[in-house]
């Protein structure tokens, strides 16, 4: 599987519906952390303002945004879209996910628990189990600094 097959299916996973990109880059870390996954399948991740960043996570959301197999809505008031899959992304999806389910059927339980858990906390409470599990991806963290 490729990375952005991970990306794609963490996105269809349910709970159901968009993501920020705050929970796209940390439900992604997440995965490459805990997950049972070849080196090729992971994001690499360094610290950045808001913890751990993957540069190769925006680009792959660009290009599967260029691909028709990604949205972004706006969200009123912030600088920042809600992504989420388009009816060919959630296609791909369906195809990745019956070939994780032989192939790789730990990562994609893996997947799928690491997506509930980031739907289920607010901002504040998903950075804070980042930094608490993964502090040497919080010391750029300017949050970290304003708590």
């Amino acid at each position: 599987m490729r990375r952005s097959d991970w990306l794609i299916l963490l996105l269809a996973a349910a709970p159901g519906g968009p993501l920020d990109p705050v929970r796209v880059q940390k439900g992604m870390f997440l995965f490459a952390m805990q997950a049972p996954l070849a080196r090729h399948e992971r994001y690499g991740f360094e610290p950045y303002a808001y913890g751990p960043m993957s540069r190769g996570l925006y680009e792959d959301v660009d290009r599967l945004r260029h691909e028709r197999l990604l949205d972004e809505s706006p969200v009123e008031d912030a600088s920042w879209r809600l992504l989420e899959l388009t009816p060919a992304g959630q296609t791909r999806a369906r195809s990745a996910s019956h070939r994780a389910e032989v192939e790789q059927p730990e990562a994609l339980a893996q997947l799928a628990a690491i997506r509930e858990e980031i739907s289920e906390l607010n901002f504040t409470e998903l950075l804070a189990r980042v930094y608490e599990r993964y502090p040497d991806y919080a010391v750029n963290s300017v949050f970290r600094r304003r708590r």
